[in-house]
């Protein structure tokens, strides 16, 4: 009898055992499901943060290429826009490497346009130039699929050589992930 009672007692610890242990791991394997989760979501807002930092760069780049910049003063030259617009259709994959999946635009803000059309070569001919026109798609590009779209804009000044004339734009990116 005492031996049935030691076997009965035994099984029970041990079952006690097994369960404390079974409870352990799916607490340890719920503690590791959660510190991944938060981890990747901390690379993820990591990664965010760079990616914001490398399109302030890049647009502070942009304001200073050659292709678009006046030549003696901090400024865009709007006279260059047309060209550079041609330039990228005609070299598409130097500056698709050089600029990557974005829209790059210039609005002017100041003074304020009844139209917001954007410029093409014809209205560009017209007497009413720059008055005809307000905004330039300078490149865009734009992957098969979007899952995000980032826009980073900051004040410009742009001047128009035809009239030696400076008025006030904003220069916008639109980064494509």
């Amino acid at each position: 009898m005492t031996a049935q009672r030691f076997t009965k007692q035994g099984q029970v610890q041990l079952s006690e055992t097994f369960l404390v242990l079974f409870i352990i791991i799916i607490l340890l394997f719920l503690g590791l499901f959660l510190y991944s989760k938060f981890f990747f979501q901390s690379i993820e807002g990591r990664a965010n943060t760079l990616s914001e930092q490398d399109s302030t760069v890049f647009l502070s780049k942009v304001t200073g290429l050659a292709e678009l910049r006046c030549s003696d003063k901090p400024c865009l030259d709007t006279a260059k826009f047309l060209p550079f617009q041609a330039l990228v259709q005609q070299q598409r994959i130097i500056y698709t490497s050089l600029l990557g999946t974005q829209k790059i635009s210039v609005e002017e803000l100041y003074p304020q346009h009844t139209s917001s059309t954007s410029c093409t070569p014809s209205l560009y001919l017209q007497p009413a130039y720059p008055g005809s026109c307000s905004k330039w798609i300078l490149y865009e590009q734009k992957p098969s699929t979007v899952r995000s779209t980032q826009v980073l804009s900051t004040v410009v000044s742009l001047y128009y050589p035809e009239q030696d004339l400076y008025t006030l734009g904003r220069l916008t990116l639109e980064v494509y992930r």
